[in-house]
């Protein structure tokens, strides 16, 4: 839903080409519209989505980037430990890149907007962050029961 996955509103720091602002409003309004890249889609020059996880019973979350085979790249990681997640996407006609689900302290509106948004985290000297994250390939019947499961946690 829009309030646990936000769309950054544009790059100021790229060009874009008509409509592409408009596209970002729309995902912002409908962001489940990034779950299947769509040939022809405007993200030209990228998309950058924070997004907030929910975790299963033991505190997992889970993210997959399922390929047309129905195999799929799999990240596993703990929103206790990393509550923002961001999402990157650019298809241009130099570049066709997807960043599957990057687990994060912060989301990717640099360090001043990030800090007034309360996600900037300090350990004090000699201090100590750990975070558990399991990343792989899985196959077309492991992508299925993951799907599965996430589809359970979303629907509480």
């Amino acid at each position: 839903t829009p309030e646990h996955v936000r769309i950054r509103k544009g790059a100021p720091h790229l060009k874009s080409k008509p409509g592409y602002l408009e596209f970002l409003e729309e995902l912002g309004k409908h962001p489940e519209r990034h779950h299947v890249l769509a040939p022809g889609a405007p993200y030209d020059p990228e998309a950058v989505f924070g997004i907030d996880y929910l975790s299963n019973a033991d505190g997992w979350a889970h993210s997959l980037q399922v390929h047309p085979d129905g195999s799929a790249d799999y990240i596993r990681h703990r929103p206790d430990q990393l509550p923002k997640a961001v999402r990157w996407v650019s298809r241009t006609p130099d570049q066709d890149a997807l960043g599957i689900i990057l687990p994060a302290t912060a989301e990717a509106e640099g360090y001043t907007a990030e800090k007034a948004k309360g996600n900037i985290k300090v350990l004090p000297p000699k201090g100590k962050f750990v975070a558990d994250i399991v990343a792989g390939a899985v196959d077309a019947a492991e992508a299925s029961r993951i799907e599965a499961a996430i589809n359970r946690i979303v629907a509480g």
